[in-house]
């Protein structure tokens, strides 16, 4: 009895210094993971483990760590690097959102476009990937000089995320050629803080098409006494000038 005691005795500290032991050696993810939910990147670049030297191919979880560190520090040059030796990448939502971003940095438009709609068409990603996609798609094609394509993905955007469809759809109003098409978007409009855009928007194209007298009632009616007057300026020059 009194050696079982003696022995239960001394294997406790043993025990507890082999735990002790085991926490010191462990690599600190689980520290790092919570430093970078908190915006601390730097902080966590100090103790998230190294990824293996190339050409090695790198473990998804680690990996992802270290592209959301090099992305919160502002630091793209490594980005390209990990990403292409991660196997499966390309059918990772996190993974595909975070090239798309690299695409956009780079100001690879079209690739940005065909990442996000992908990561948009998702139904496995959830719902912030898909609105996230959706809306990065209708930027992209704007910036790749893609009205229609832009058209296209607001009204997927909107559809995507319905709380703030009438901003969407002022957006795509803006990038629709066919000036019907855009009045009809504009017209489609019912929040109130939209509605004012959507006036504005309708202004400005009957101004662009000549209907001063259209573009002034809409000024007059929102109490813009500038715009009016710039309007009536412009109305004036147009007759004198036929």
């Amino acid at each position: 009895m009194l050696l079982a005691l003696a022995f239960g005795a001394l294997a406790t500290p043993v025990a507890a210094q082999d735990a002790r032991s085991a926490s010191c050696t462990a690599p600190p993810v689980a520290d790092a993971r919570s430093l970078v939910a908190e915006g601390r990147y730097w902080h966590a670049s100090r103790i998230a483990p190294s990824l293996p030297k190339p050409p090695h191919p790198l473990d998804p979880a680690a990996a992802l760590l270290q592209l959301r560190i090099a992305e919160g520090l502002g630091l793209t040059a490594p980005v390209d690097g990990i990403l292409a030796r991660v196997p499966g990448a390309d059918t990772i939502p996190e993974y595909v959102a975070i090239a798309a971003r690299q695409d956009e940095r780079a100001g690879r438009w079209v690739a940005a476009a065909a990442r996000y709609r992908r990561l948009a068409a998702r139904a496995d990603a959830g719902p912030a990937f898909a609105a996230t996609g959706a809306v990065r798609l209708a930027l992209a094609w704007e910036r790749s000089g893609r009205r229609d394509s832009a058209a296209v993905a607001w009204r997927m955007a909107a559809r995507v995320v319905p709380e703030v469809a009438d901003w969407f759809g002022l957006r795509r109003a803006e990038m629709e050629e066919d000036t019907a098409l855009a009045f009809a978007s504009a017209r489609d409009v019912r929040t109130p803080g939209a509605a004012e855009r959507a006036d504005d928007l309708v202004a400005r194209l009957r101004e662009r098409a000549g209907n001063f007298a259209g573009a002034l009632e809409v000024f007059l009616r929102r109490g813009r006494p500038l715009d009016a007057a710039r309007v009536a300026l412009s109305s004036a020059m147009a007759s004198r000038a036929t």
